[in-house]
């Protein structure tokens, strides 16, 4: 149990797991602790591992909530106490953007995991269940010396799922089946990712995928789940002010957002997590500008 913080008390702020919102984080942590920018990335690249060791209470209760809001998983405890090892279940998706990378991830996977064939070739490339924090950690330091790979970590406890059709089913009969099964669950569709079945946490995820292993789809971990903006109506040609804002952000000219008609898919946002996926949307419709949300699978994420 967490000893009651009090308002003497010198504190410590841990981080808990790796998080993919560090480029925010980073200069809210520098900011704070008055040290370099290159110090803070340090701090947030080893993780479980403290952020900093002593702030006054008052401090360091604020540092935390806000590194909380971007994302980061943190806990603020007494300086004098042990943070124990996390004692959840992980999972880990391993992506690649190279042959090389690939290569030598296999390897790694082949000589620690036993992973003799990992399967590159899924919505999440290769994703490893069950590992405990130390296997994960492990993982993670031989993944950073590997030029074009990257590793994303979800607790299994609290992940959730989308059930993503995937290839041609093995058989048709267990794909209906499927259906009629997650109607009768009360299980909806996915608009944001085509997912036939919406929200399911691990351990129906684990029943639906054994009852229903041939019917054509993967369960894809939201925590693995990145999403482009695909511009969907450009911009009022009159409203110049938008295509200049659009022709920043993408460097694009002005010019390839005033025709309505254009066939063209214009990425104007790329490997957004879900949530900010949802955020960015709802924040270009209100000046105007209609957004697609596309799922980006594993073998589509850009160089590192």
């Amino acid at each position: 149990m967490q000893t009651k913080l009090t308002s003497g008390t010198n504190c410590k702020i841990v981080l808990l797991q790796p998080s993919d919102q560090l480029s925010l984080a980073t200069q809210t942590l520098a900011q704070h602790l008055r040290i370099p920018v290159a110090e803070a990335q340090k701090r947030l690249g080893d993780a479980p591992g403290s952020l900093c060791d002593t702030l006054p209470v008052g401090r360091a209760r604020r540092l935390g909530t806000m590194l909380r809001l971007l994302g980061l998983r943190v806990v603020v405890l007494p300086e004098s106490e042990h943070l124990c090892e996390p004692q959840s279940r992980f999972e880990v998706s391993l992506q690649t953007t190279t042959a090389e990378a690939r290569g030598k991830l296999a390897a790694v996977l082949h000589s620690d995991f036993d992973i003799s064939c990992p399967q590159f070739d899924t919505p999440a490339g290769v994703v490893v269940e069950g590992l405990a924090w130390v296997a994960v950690s492990a993982l993670r330091r031989k993944i950073k010396g590997i030029a074009g790979a990257r590793i994303l970590i979800s607790d299994m406890d609290t992940a959730t799922y989308d059930l993503i059709p995937w290839g041609r089913p093995v058989d048709p009969e267990s794909a209906i089946g499927l259906a009629r099964h997650l109607r009768r669950l009360g299980i909806e569709r996915c608009p944001l990712t085509g997912a036939i079945g919406a929200d399911l946490d691990h351990v129906l995820r684990r029943h639906v995928m054994s009852r229903f292993h041939k019917a054509g789809v993967v369960a894809l971990n939201r925590d693995f789940q990145r999403f482009d903006l695909v511009l969907t109506d450009a911009p009022d040609p009159s409203r110049r002010e938008l295509a200049d804002f659009l022709a920043r952000r993408t460097n694009l000219p002005p010019a390839a957002f005033n025709d309505n008609h254009s066939q063209t898919a214009k990425r104007i946002e790329c490997g957004l997590t879900r949530a900010s996926a949802m955020a960015f949307q709802a924040d270009y419709a209100a000046i105007g500008i209609e957004t697609r949300a596309q799922l980006v699978l594993a073998r589509e994420v850009r160089p590192i």
